[in-house]
C-alpha cells in the first residue's frame, strides 16, 4: 500500500495526506470486490467475505489504476 500512495502523490504532484476517510468517501470504488472465501484459520473462525465491504476483506484488493484518479480528485 506504501507503494501505491507513493505513486498517488506523484500523480497529484503532492503528498495526499491521511487518506482513510477518503479511502471510506469513496465506498468501495476503485477495488476489486472479493465476495467468497473467509480468513478462518486451523479452526479458529473468521470473517466470510460478502458484496460491498466486511470483516474479511474491507473494501477488496486495490485496482489502483481506478482508485488513484479519484483519490486525487477527492483533495
Amino acid at each position: 500500500m506504501g507503494g501505491i500512495i507513493a505513486d498517488g502523490n506523484q500523480l497529484a504532484g503532492h503528498p495526499l495526506g491521511l487518506l482513510n476517510l477518503r479511502l471510506y468517501l469513496l465506498r468501495g470504488m476503485g477495488f476489486h470486490d472479493v465476495t467468497a472465501g473467509n480468513n478462518s484459520l486451523h479452526g479458529v473462525p473468521g470473517y466470510n467475505a460478502t458484496t460491498g465491504w466486511d470483516l474479511a476483506t474491507g473494501w477488496g484488493s486495490p485496482d489502483v489504476s481506478a482508485l488513484l484518479p479519484r483519490l486525487v480528485k477527492l483533495q
